[in-house]
């Protein structure tokens, strides 16, 4: 450093001496070298800071190098360290990688984010704070350097699950979303997909590890094909965004036809109707894996004549071309069918969405089968009107018979003509017909049978012949006294009624029971006789006026008090055997002797 001469020194200049005498001893010293002709310290120095990409994006690494140089001729390489400040728009203070405190070498010293930095907090302020931390040789200084950080460049791929694929078929696409480029770091936000399109809970998906799936569960629509199928990024704080298509092709999708009569008088695809009679011809349709979907657009019905008759299509009631309802379109003939053989009808799908599809049935006068059964209640008696009924069930048919049945009961005891009665009974709307025969039959063993006649829609059947036994009428006996308790000595009439099961007279076809009813009187003497020509067995009716009636006179003196002053008691038993229509049967009754009252 060279002193001017002449002059009177200030303090300041004074302190430079100071200095420079300071300096010159430690050159003397060997601690510092200056080159030769250098000025002796301290140095000012100046602190200025370069970055490694001025046009930064998200995830760049990148190096802030600050440069520290010492001012004047020949002054040496700066020593001591560098701290870094860098703050970002919203206040974040990101480290730089080795730390913020940095040893000057060479004269500079760097600050390195090899993950670089993000745009969400561009810009950010760099700082960069020199300081002589060796020997205090040089005088502190800094630098500044505003660095901004753009979003990463993204790129979007997007696929289709199933291309093509037909209408109703479950699919999906997925967007790819990558960083390129020198960015780095995580996605987020979301993808768009557009280009008529409805994804499952919306089209914003938000990205997942790079992916968005957009799931159509219900598939696309072949009416719309092609489909150019969008799906954008649109970027977050820190990257951009991106777009990509697929151009999406739907055919259309396999397709079921169902066809079905009504009256439903069908055995597979054979189906009868009455002539004359409403008849509907009903079409559903329906998709076929692997698409899915009710089919929307028209079924044509084509109902061809055969046999004698013109070879013409028969026009439906309203048109032969029916919209889709539902899945489902009728063909109806009000006024029925004409007489012929059979008629071909045959429903053919018109779907833009679906492939074409069709089903034939064959409706025809042929007739259906029957199957008929017959029954009889059980426990019916002798004389006891009783019902036989006839069962008539369609085969193959869902319409109901109508017409007679002739139902026949035969027997070798039959009150009817030739051994047998029946005759002819309605078929009702449940299938059954049912005979009557009044008044019943005789006691014994009967075959029955019925055979059904049948009608415009069924053929005749014939039920198996069935056996049924008609037992003897049961009968009761009850048995009055004409004084019970009777007095010691007094004349008694018992009179004992046989009642049968169904009626005391008996049915109009069997009468009144016949025979006799026996007395049994038992008492502490002994048994007892009725008096009169019969005895104790006295015919049924005899002298009566009613019918099934028998009486027991015993006269006075007959029956005393044998235990006075207590009663003495007289057992009676009536009894009837039995003749060819009724059972037998017991009756009992406790007659009652008291004594005289003085």
């Amino acid at each position: 450093m060279r002193i001017k001469s002449r002059s009177i020194p200030s303090a300041r200049s004074l302190g430079r001496v100071a200095i420079a005498a300071a300096a010159a001893s430690l050159l003397l010293a060997g601690v510092l070298e200056a080159p030769a002709g250098a000025a002796a310290g301290p140095y000012t120095t100046t602190t200025t800071v370069t970055t490694s990409v001025a046009k930064a994006v998200t995830g760049q690494a990148l190096t802030l190098t600050a440069t520290v140089k010492a001012v004047g001729k020949g002054a040496p390489q700066p020593v001591g360290q560098v701290v870094f400040t860098v703050t970002g728009a919203d206040s974040t203070t990101p480290i730089c990688d080795a730390g913020d405190t940095v040893s000057v070498s060479s004269g500079t010293a760097q600050c390195t984010f090899g993950a670089g930095l993000l745009a969400a907090s561009s810009p950010y302020s760099v700082s960069a704070s020199y300081t002589d931390s060796v020997d205090s040789n040089f005088i502190a200084s800094s630098g500044s350097l505003t660095q901004d950080i753009k979003p990463g460049p993204t790129t979007t791929a997007i696929t289709s699950s199933n291309n093509p694929s037909v209408t109703g078929q479950a699919m999906s696409f997925t967007a790819a979303v990558a960083i390129s480029g020198a960015a780095s770091g995580t996605l987020a936000g979301s993808v768009t997909f557009g280009g008529g399109v409805v994804c499952d809970g919306g089209n914003t998906i938000a990205v997942s590890a790079g992916f968005a799936q957009c799931t159509i569960s219900g598939g696309l629509l072949a009416a719309g094909s092609p489909f150019v199928v969008t799906a954008t990024y649109g970027g977050d704080p820190n990257f951009a965004a991106s777009t990509a298509k697929v151009k999406q092709v739907v055919g259309a999708s396999p397709a079921v036809v169902t066809i079905s009569a009504s009256p439903d008088n069908c055995t597979g695809n054979l189906c009868t109707t009455v002539q004359g009679s409403p008849v509907v011809f009903t079409a559903t349709a329906s998709s076929a894996a692997p698409g899915s979907g009710t089919p929307t657009g028209s079924v044509v019905f084509t109902v061809i004549p055969a046999g004698g008759g013109a070879k013409t299509t028969l026009t439906c009631d309203g048109g032969n071309t029916v919209a889709l309802s539902g899945g489902q379109a009728t063909c109806t003939f009000a006024a029925g069918l004409r007489s012929y053989v059979y008629y071909t009808v045959t429903a053919t799908l018109s779907d833009p969405n679906y492939q074409s599809a069709s089903a034939t049935l064959f409706e025809n006068e042929s007739l259906s089968s029957t199957a008929t059964d017959v029954s009889a209640p059980k426990n019916i008696t002798a004389g006891e009107t009783f019902a036989v009924t006839a069962t008539v069930t369609p085969v193959g048919s869902s319409v109901e018979p109508t017409g007679v049945v002739d139902i026949t009961l035969c027997g070798a005891n039959s009150n009817g003509n030739s051994g047998c009665q029946g005759g002819p009974a309605v078929v009702q709307p449940n299938g059954t017909a049912t005979y009557v025969v009044g008044g019943g039959e005789y006691p014994g063993s009967y075959s029955i049978y019925a055979s059904y006649l049948g009608d415009q829609n069924f053929y005749a059947s014939n039920s198996k012949k069935k056996t049924m036994a008609i037992p003897k009428s049961p009968t009761s006996i009850a048995i009055t006294s004409s004084e019970n308790p009777s007095v010691d000595g007094d004349a008694v009439a018992l009179t004992a009624t046989l009642t049968a099961a169904n009626g005391s007279a008996g049915s109009t076809l069997v009468g009144p029971p016949s025979g006799s009813l026996t007395f049994t009187i038992t008492g502490p003497e002994g048994s007892y006789t009725c008096a009169g020509t019969y005895g104790n067995t006295i015919p049924l009716n005899n002298g009566q006026a009613d019918e099934g009636v028998a009486s027991c006179y015993l006269p006075v003196g007959t029956l005393t008090d044998s235990a006075a002053p207590l009663p003495t008691s007289y057992t009676v038993t009536v009894s009837y055997a039995t003749d060819g229509d009724y059972g037998s049967s017991t009756g009992k009754l406790i007659q009652t002797v008291v004594p005289v009252v003085s």
